[in-house]
């Protein structure tokens, strides 16, 4: 590397991946960068993860297993105790770790230690191990993004949600232990809160390069906190809301200022009071594609109306009274975003039906004009294939007519036919016979007689 090779931690936490947990740790043992410390918690598997993971021999690995499961964030929590490192790194038991991973990010935060951590882009492969970047694109256009000032991804944290692929950050130890463990009450969400708590301190960079393989599972299917499922979908939303209800808490106005002024109600707010109407207004604002008010915000704008001296500020600064919170408070606060998604979509589907009823009805009354003209021609058609059912029977008719004549005719041939064979039978018979032969003299004199009677004459 050309500089000095810190140790670093590597952390895995693992519940039943037994189908991919042996390559997801041969992925960490083959990195080009060796020296480093590999805590695995297995977080009470109830598959064969213990005794794949027992298998291994290598000394860095540090193995330590959990009778019941605790879940990813106190599993994490337990691991963290262990680190030694001067930076620690996360790996999730499902992904893979490209050969050079830890290298490149090791040298870009020692070669940028403005940054207490870093994070990469990643390729998407599906439960298989395939890569589905293209069917996964809009995924993998969420984690490829880029570095960004601090101020910047507290706005997008805020406003829209996250977009860190946790597997691939590195953080220094001195970061690690001062932002503290992750937040048990967090499953879906347990990696976003950390990284905003952590984002109100320092700065984190992005290497644009895809040094992890991000599995992805397919709808309804894999065990990982990333399985798409409505579950985890309304999770996520749960946790996200509570999140951002502790957002602005332990940051020092400064940061707040510089992030969030531009989104200020009164861009000239500067005392603490000021500041803390604008936090409330900031968090009744229109979130991660959704059109209604936060309930957080809206308990705090209430909270802040109920003391008389923010109840001054709120209506000399941002002529902002009760009537306004009223007027607010008149639309569905309560309804998280996959209600309202699936409000608006049953919305859409239906406006869809009653355009293709209306077009349906159309169809429909087109048809019947073209059936009626339909049926008028069947009826013509009818009575000319009538007439020439009349004109076929007058016809077989006739031919059974003539049929019958030639029969008779036949019948007449054949008897002359037997006739004339009977006649030339009697001649034949009359030639040979000796009568004819010894009357022929007395045959020929007749003649001779008849000639000369017709000479006299």
């Amino acid at each position: 590397m050309g500089m000095k090779e810190p140790l670093v931690s590597i952390i895995m936490t693992n519940y039943n991946h037994e189908d991919c947990i042996r390559e997801s740790v041969e992925a960490v043992l083959n990195q080009t960068y060796s020296n480093f410390q590999f805590i695995i918690v297995d977080d009470g598997s109830t598959d064969d993860s213990v005794k794949i993971l027992q298998s291994f021999t290598d000394e860095r690995i540090e193995l330590y297993t959990r009778k019941e499961n605790v879940h990813i964030s106190a599993a994490t929590n337990y691991a963290m105790q262990f680190v030694k490192g001067e930076y620690a790194a996360i790996a999730d038991s499902d992904d893979l770790w490209t050969p050079d991973k830890l290298k490149k990010q090791v040298e870009f935060l020692q070669k940028n230690p403005q940054y207490e951590a870093c994070f990469t882009w990643v390729d998407i492969i599906d439960e298989n191990g395939k890569i589905v970047n293209e069917k996964e694109k809009d995924v993998r256009e969420i984690f490829n993004c880029s570095t960004d000032t601090r101020e910047e991804w507290l706005r997008f944290f805020f406003f829209i949600g996250n977009r860190t692929a946790n597997p691939t950050s590195i953080v220094t130890t001195k970061a690690l232990k001062e932002i503290g463990e992750h937040n048990p009450a967090f499953v879906q969400g347990h990696d976003f809160d950390w990284w905003v708590r952590f984002t109100k301190k320092y700065q984190f960079a992005v290497i644009e390069e895809p040094l992890l393989r991000y599995r992805r599972y397919s709808l309804g299917g894999g065990s990982n906190t990333s399985a798409r499922n409505d579950e985890n979908d309304i999770r996520f939303y749960n946790e996200y809301m509570l999140i951002r209800k502790h957002f602005f808490e332990d940051m020092d106005q400064e940061t707040f200022i510089a992030a969030f002024s531009e989104q200020f109600r009164n861009p000239n707010s500067r005392t603490a009071l000021e500041l803390e109407c604008e936090k409330a207004f900031l968090m009744c604002k229109e979130f991660n594609g959704s059109s209604v008010y936060s309930a957080c915000g809206m308990e705090r704008l209430a909270g802040l109306l109920a003391d008389r001296e923010t109840a001054a500020v709120l209506k000399e600064t941002f002529h902002f009274d009760q009537k306004d919170f009223y007027k607010m408070n008149g639309v569905s606060i309560y309804m998280d975003k996959i209600s309202q998604g699936n409000r608006q979509a049953a919305r859409q589907k239906l406006e869809i039906a009653e355009a293709e009823i209306g077009n349906l009805k159309k169809t429909a009354s087109d048809l019947n004009t073209l059936l009626e003209g339909k049926n008028q021609e069947t009826e013509s058609l009818n009575e000319l294939l009538d007439a020439m059912k009349l004109q076929y029977a007058d016809l077989e008719l006739k031919l059974e007519q003539q049929r019958q004549q030639l029969e008779e005719r036949q019948q007449q041939l054949e008897e002359k036919q037997r006739q004339l064979e009977e006649r030339d039978i009697t001649i034949e018979t009359m030639l040979n016979s000796l009568s004819w032969k010894v009357t022929k003299p007395m045959r020929n004199v007749k003649r001779m007689l008849k000639t000369g009677d017709k000479n006299d004459e």
